[in-house]
């Protein structure tokens, strides 16, 4: 297997991180506070990459020294086949699928859905030590971001019978350069020629801004990490891969601009669902009583599908 890439690439999970810090209650705050001092998530929201591909001990601001740990591979990912229907109620089985890819044995636990609960859990839970709810927020910060990445939560068969991982074993050509399919969706926060250049607060205040104006209560309540996985998993089967196969994997940045808005609002769902998780766990919910309505309204809706929106915006990719 390639080695597996990491979703959305620092800058992406820095400005989910961002857009969760921004709404999080005054009570959330202080408790990360306590856990973490004046470190700011989006600090250490690539830590748990550099966990699992780094190769010396290293510091990840507000949490320690840590040293890699190969063996979380399986947690950044739930690979289901694009050939299957699954739904948000049965990921189980895709989580066991997952875990046996990367020679785990916790089938429950070794996949990015089974860890955003897990992970959930201990952070939750006052009486834990501190060092491990310090980890748990900085994997809970990582893996939340990668659950809305289409391709940690998809995969296909090779003509060969092996499985692409995700994207990581199907080549692209893109503006001259080869890469896989995977690292093309890290990378598609801004065009390459502007991915050097990208200005992450000046993103995450651009996403915040979106964000202010719509009504999101949808994307939370519920299992938010199922739905994020199934969210990802629709746009990878019904938008990603027949793009690809359309494109003959040859790509410019005419696609790239075309796919930035799935992009931005994967970014946006991601650092909402974050800070409503983040207040679940920390801040006693929500931290008003306005909030309080807002928020029973929304666990009381269904598990929200692919958004309509994002689908439209995505359309003219298939063809």
């Amino acid at each position: 297997m390639t080695g597996p890439a990491a979703a959305w690439g620092p800058e992406g999970h820095a400005v989910i991180a961002l857009i969760a810090q921004s709404r999080i209650s005054p009570a959330t705050q202080r408790a990360l506070s306590s856990l973490i001092g004046q470190t700011t998530l989006d600090q250490f929201a690539s830590c748990a990459d550099q966990l699992r591909d780094g190769k010396a001990p290293f510091v990840c601001p507000g949490i320690g020294q840590l040293s890699p740990d190969r063996t979380t591979s399986a947690w950044h990912f739930i690979n289901i086949p694009v050939s299957d229907d699954p739904s948000a109620s049965n990921l189980a089985p895709y989580c066991t699928r997952t875990a046996s890819q990367f020679n785990r044995t916790d089938s429950n636990k070794d996949c990015v859905v089974g860890q955003i609960g897990s992970q959930l859990k201990t952070l939750s839970d006052a009486s834990a030590a501190a060092p491990a709810r310090r980890m748990a927020l900085m994997f809970l910060v990582h893996f939340v971001g990668d659950a809305h990445q289409p391709l940690h939560c998809a995969e296909r068969n090779l003509p060969d019978g092996r499985s692409d991982y995700g994207g990581n074993e199907e080549a692209v050509t893109l503006n001259g350069s080869a890469m896989k399919l995977h690292y093309v969706w890290d990378d598609l926060i801004e065009t390459r020629s502007q991915a050097q250049d990208t200005d992450v607060k000046a993103l995450a205040r651009r996403l915040i801004h979106d964000i202010a104006g719509r009504d999101v209560r949808g994307w939370i309540g519920g299992n938010m990490a199922a739905d994020a996985a199934m969210e990802s998993f629709s746009i990878a089967k019904n938008t990603i891969y027949p793009a690809y196969d359309a494109d003959g994997g040859v790509m410019s940045q005419d696609y790239q601009a075309k796919m930035q808005p799935i992009v931005y609002q994967r970014l946006e769902m991601a650092g909402v669902r974050l800070g409503a998780m983040l207040d679940q766990a920390l801040g006693g919910g929500a931290s008003s009583p306005a909030d309080s309505q807002k928020r029973r309204a929304a666990s009381s809706m269904p598990a929200p599908r692919v958004p309509r929106d994002l689908l439209l915006q995505a359309a003219n990719l298939r063809r």
